[in-house]
């Protein structure tokens, strides 16, 4: 049976949840860019109770498949049926995004049945899929006091960077922007941020986007989830060797 998260598009780290069943759950398989944290199972008045906890290799937004747990049929139950609840040890069914911040992972009327006379079904995403995030972004310093931005494209048409010097930009419009760039899904592109001051800390934070004809943005083109990455700008000033010798010449 595949479980779908919903409706998070702030770059998901971590999902705590449960499944219930009528029927035996047997093990739970993790999907996309989703590992086991935690399992047990245990015996419920109506059946059977898995209880997870997800942890993800790096920012993941929704809608997306979490996995897919395998129900094994000991009572001969028709039609068997499954739910996604609170997790029993911490009472919660949520997810965490990068900044520790709790949002709601799935639609509240999830769930489904099984059986001869029944089709799996749950309930239809509330938000259209998005597109790839950007990947691979990297911030390091570069020449003459700049910092030098690399990644590789999303799956909109644009890029945007932006940044802050005390936390990372909340979304596209909070922060300075960078840069605004056209792009391909997959094309490695790079910028270079100057104008900077020195000894300071730059939080960047990357948008892979989607423009309309009319140059807006269309919220569902993943702009919500971001890419991010921080650097520490110190500036190193150029200086040329010279000899006395060749000093003292200038002024014969």
């Amino acid at each position: 049976v595949p479980i779908y998260a919903y409706n998070l598009h702030e770059g998901i780290q971590f999902l705590e949840f449960a499944v219930e069943s009528n029927e035996s759950l047997g093990v739970y398989n993790p999907d996309g860019c989703f590992g086991m944290a935690a399992s047990s199972v245990s015996r419920t008045a109506a059946g059977w109770r898995m209880d997870l906890s997800l942890q993800s290799s790096g920012p993941c937004c929704a809608p997306v498949r979490v996995g897919s747990v395998v129900v094994v049929r000991v009572r001969g139950s028709d039609p068997v049926w499954i739910d996604l609840k609170p997790n029993a040890q911490t009472g919660k069914m949520y997810a965490l995004d990068l900044y520790g911040h709790p949002h709601n992972a799935f639609a509240p009327r999830h769930g489904g049945f099984i059986g001869q006379n029944f089709l799996y079904a749950c309930q239809q995403p509330m938000c259209e899929e998005p597109s790839a995030a950007v990947r691979d972004f990297k911030a390091q310093m570069g020449p003459s006091c700049s910092v030098k931005l690399t990644w590789t494209g999303g799956g909109g048409n644009r890029t945007m960077i932006r940044c802050r010097t005390d936390q990372y930009p909340t979304d596209y419009e909070d922060g300075k922007l960078v840069v605004e760039a056209p792009s391909t899904p997959g094309e490695g592109q790079f910028f270079y941020h100057t104008g900077i001051q020195n000894q300071a800390t730059l939080y960047y934070k990357a948008f892979s986007l989607t423009r309309d004809a009319a140059d807006n943005i269309i919220k569902s083109s993943f702009v919500e989830c971001s890419s991010v990455d921080t650097v520490f700008t110190q500036c190193e000033i150029s200086v040329r060797s010279v000899s006395w010798g060749a000093i003292k010449s200038l002024y014969q």
